[in-house]
C-alpha cells in the first residue's frame, strides 16, 4: 500500500473537538501516534464555554459520532473537559455509552482517559492547569467526584477561541507554578484542554518536577491505542507514553 491507501491502516482514531476550527491538534497528534494509526476529527461547533453553546453542542453530539462512524472509525473520543464535566459527576460514562451504542466502538472522552492515566499511575492527589479558570472549579468537582483530591487549580481566562496561540511555553509556567503553589507535594499535574499546547513540555516538566504529568492529547493517544491492542513505546513525550507497551487493557 501506499499514500492515502496507507492512512489509518493500523487504527483510525475518531476525534470529537468542541471548537469550529481545529488548529495545531492534528499536527501534534501525528508528532506523537505510532506509524500507521490515523485520526478523522469532527467538531461540535462550540463558539464559547457559555451553557447555551455548550447545550448546543451536546445536542450535536449523536450526529457527529455518527458521522466518525460512517468512515469507519476504530475509536471515538470526545474532547473538552468543561463540557464533559457540564453535567457533572458521571456525564462522562452516559457520552462513552451514546459512542458504544451510535458506532458500535470502544471510546471514551478526554477527561476520562486522563483520570484512566492518573489511576495508572496511582496518583490521587494532583494539581490541575487548564487555559480556561472560569472552569476549573467545575472540572475539579468532577475529579473529585472520582476519588481525586485537587489540591490546587490554576487557568488562565483566555478566549476557546485563542487558546490555540499561546505559547507552549505558557503550559509548563502553569504547571510549574501550580506544583509551587500547592499547599502540599501532589503525585501528578493534570493539564486539562487540548485547545492548550502542552504537547511539548510534558517531558521537561516531569523532568524538573520530578512527578508524572498527563496532558489530554498524550492521554487521549494512550487509550486510544490501549484500546486497539496497539502497544508501541513513544518516546519523548513524557512517561505515560513511554509505559504504551507496558499498558495492557
Amino acid at each position: 500500500m501506499d499514500g492515502f491507501a496507507e492512512f489509518g491502516w493500523r487504527g483510525r482514531i475518531g476525534y470529537i473537538v468542541a471548537i469550529p476550527v481545529i488548529e495545531h491538534m492534528p499536527y501534534e497528534f501525528y508528532q506523537m501516534a505510532p506509524k500507521g494509526v490515523g485520526i478523522v476529527i469532527t467538531s461540535l461547533g462550540k463558539k464559547d464555554q457559555g451553557a447555551e453553546e455548550t447545550e448546543k453542542a451536546l445536542g450535536r453530539l449523536d450526529q457527529a459520532i455518527a458521522d466518525l462512524a460512517a468512515v469507519g472509525a476504530d475509536y471515538i473520543c470526545v474532547a473538552s473537559s468543561p463540557m464533559v464535566a457540564y453535567r457533572g459527576p458521571g456525564a462522562d460514562r452516559e457520552i462513552i455509552s451514546q459512542i458504544r451504542k451510535i458506532a458500535k466502538v470502544p471510546g471514551s472522552t478526554t477527561t476520562t482517559v486522563a483520570m484512566d492515566a492518573l489511576k495508572f499511575f496511582g496518583a490521587q492527589r494532583i494539581v490541575l492547569v487548564s487555559p480556561y479558570a472560569s472552569q476549573n472549579e467545575k472540572v475539579k468537582v468532577f475529579l473529585e467526584a472520582e476519588g481525586f483530591k485537587v489540591l490546587h487549580a490554576k487557568g488562565l481566562e483566555a478566549k476557546l477561541t485563542a487558546i490555540g496561540r499561546l505559547p507552549g511555553s505558557l503550559a509548563y509556567r502553569l504547571a510549574k507554578e501550580a506544583v509551587q503553589e500547592a499547599p502540599e507535594r501532589p503525585q501528578a499535574v493534570y493539564i486539562a484542554g487540548g485547545l492548550l499546547r502542552a504537547t511539548g513540555q510534558v517531558a521537561l516538566l516531569e523532568q524538573d518536577l520530578g512527578i508524572p504529568v498527563v496532558a489530554s492529547h498524550a492521554a487521549f493517544i494512550w487509550a486510544a491505542c490501549r484500546a486497539l491492542s496497539i502497544h508501541e513505546t513513544i518516546k519523548g513525550y513524557g512517561k505515560l507514553l513511554e509505559t504504551l507497551s507496558e499498558a495492557k487493557p
